[in-house]
């Protein structure tokens, strides 16, 4: 089954953190809901904190404010989504190997499996 045709977990909905104001540059109900869907994606909070533009630190911070409940959940869904997809290639990995290309001047000229035995354990 390709990337393509394999169902996706859809993160759940969630109620962005309530703020007083919302600042153009800040932690806008957009960009919360940006930020969980970077997080499934690459499963590093500083990086999908900088693919919205703001600090990790903050996102830590918005995490913990009063009214934050959904938005935390929806967070440990995005790194519970991420680390099965992380589970899933490690196992294809240790079953399937990895294919490694032959080379002959400069060109390759086929393949081979290398398997990763201690993944298998």
């Amino acid at each position: 089954m390709t990337d393509e045709t394999q169902p996706s977990d859809p993160l759940p909905d969630f109620t962005p953190v309530p703020k007083k104001y919302y600042r153009h540059d800040g932690w806008t109900p957009q960009r919360q809901r940006e930020f969980i869907a970077a997080l499934a994606e690459c499963g590093s909070v500083p990086e999908a904190a900088r693919y919205v533009g703001m600090s990790f630190g903050t996102a830590y911070r918005l995490r913990n404010d009063p009214g934050a409940e959904e938005f935390a959940a929806a967070w440990d869904a995005a790194l519970v989504k991420v680390t099965n997809r992380v589970h899933d290639v490690l196992v294809d990995h240790a079953v399937n190997g990895a294919a490694e290309p032959i080379m002959y001047g400069g060109e390759q000229v086929g393949e081979f499996r290398r398997y990763n035995y201690r993944m298998m354990m």
